[in-house]
């Protein structure tokens, strides 16, 4: 008797497991229908989007996907154009089992990075609808995946290069530091000067100013605050200027993360899917060393475990010698709006939904 009560207890478990699982994929499958008639992804994204309407769009309230809400990062900041937005799931991150953080924009001239996470947010919304991105998306969403998203890390840069053709390469915030220098760094190797650096002697040039200390900028603080928020496994910081899939660390050239091992399978297996002419390697090797930088914060001082750079466009007509013209910087930093620039953001949105989609089979 007792058997026989296990056995239909089994079942029942069972059943309401399926059921629940099958309800689940009604559910997102009767959204993608009902959504199916929206602006195609290829219709939105063939030109350039303000950083105004970049902050706008990502705010909308949520009609048409109700799983997912903007988030102000910076409230003590009353210019709506200068707040830090961010976007991801409508639950605590403690609720959703991979969590994933994607930041873009960090340098005003790289606008395009901008681009790629504005893409992102549209088709979580249900705003632009793409028929390969929107099912792997909704897929993602059925496995507990979370995609949190800030698309302006830096909006007083990118305005003022997008408003004057003179602020056409800044990089820097409106006090003339690098976000992306900002962030703590580890105290034993702060003296460490490099000969391969293509600037100063001290490894520093105005553009790379990191700041009078760490965290001094609220742009780099909101980043911080986010990362503590999510307490993501994965990061991805997203720039352009050259073809490469980075590996940490950005600044330590004799140490490795302790994933890194997975960290190279997860991008060779996504370059092989999306950019085989991109290299993968070592920032600091690849290209030169950079303290204070994101990726190197969130594995060092934080619970992630994974993290990348993806530099996903450089001009080949123009030689970066650092002594760009306005013109030239903008040419060599963003592909031109229509099919280049559509291409780019299909490239880069299919890399990154194949990082996660390869990091989630790890994870089973």
């Amino acid at each position: 008797m007792q058997k026989k009560l296990i056995k239909v207890g089994i079942f029942f478990l069972i059943f309401a497991v399926i059921f629940s699982g099958l309800r689940g994929f009604y559910n997102h499958y009767h959204d993608f229908l009902r959504f199916k008639n929206y602006p195609s992804f290829d219709s939105q994204h063939q030109r350039y989007h303000t950083t105004p309407d970049i902050l706008r769009g990502t705010t909308q309230d949520g009609i048409l996907n109700t799983h997912y809400i903007s988030h102000d990062l910076t409230p003590d900041i009353e210019i709506e154009t200068l707040k830090i937005i961010g976007y991801g799931p409508l639950r605590s991150p403690d609720e959703v089992k991979t969590r994933v953080l994607i930041v873009c924009g960090q340098h005003g001239r790289e606008y395009v990075s901008s681009e790629v996470c504005y893409a992102l947010i549209r088709l979580l919304q249900l705003q632009a609808r793409d028929d390969n991105f929107t099912t792997r998306l909704n897929l993602l969403d059925l496995n507990d995946v979370g995609i949190w998203i800030v698309p302006v890390a830096n909006p007083w840069s990118r305005i003022r290069v997008e408003s004057n053709e003179t602020n056409s390469c800044r990089r820097t915030n409106a006090n003339g530091v690098d976000l992306n220098r900002n962030f703590p760094y580890l105290e034993m190797i702060k003296d460490r000067k490099f000969e391969n650096s293509p600037y100063s002697d001290d490894g520093i040039s105005p553009e790379d100013n990191p700041g009078k200390e760490p965290l001094s900028e609220y742009e780099t603080v909101a980043i911080v605050e986010y990362i503590d928020y999510i307490n993501p496994q994965m990061i991805i910081n997203v720039h352009s200027g050259s073809n490469d899939i980075l590996l940490p660390y950005d600044y330590e050239i004799d140490m490795r993360p302790d994933h890194y091992r997975i960290m190279v399978e997860l991008a060779n297996h996504a370059r092989k899917e999306s950019c085989q002419e991109c290299k993968v390697g070592t920032s600091s090797l690849l290209l030169y060393p950079a303290r204070g930088t994101l990726i190197d914060y969130s594995l060092i001082f934080t619970n992630t475990q994974l993290a990348f750079t993806l530099e996903i466009y450089a001009s080949q007509e123009i030689v970066n010698d650092h002594q760009l013209s306005p013109e030239e910087c903008r040419i060599y930093f963003n592909p031109e709006h229509g099919e280049e620039l559509l291409f780019i953001l299909r490239k880069w949105i299919h890399f990154t939904l194949s990082l996660i989609e390869k990091l989630l089979k790890k994870i089973k």
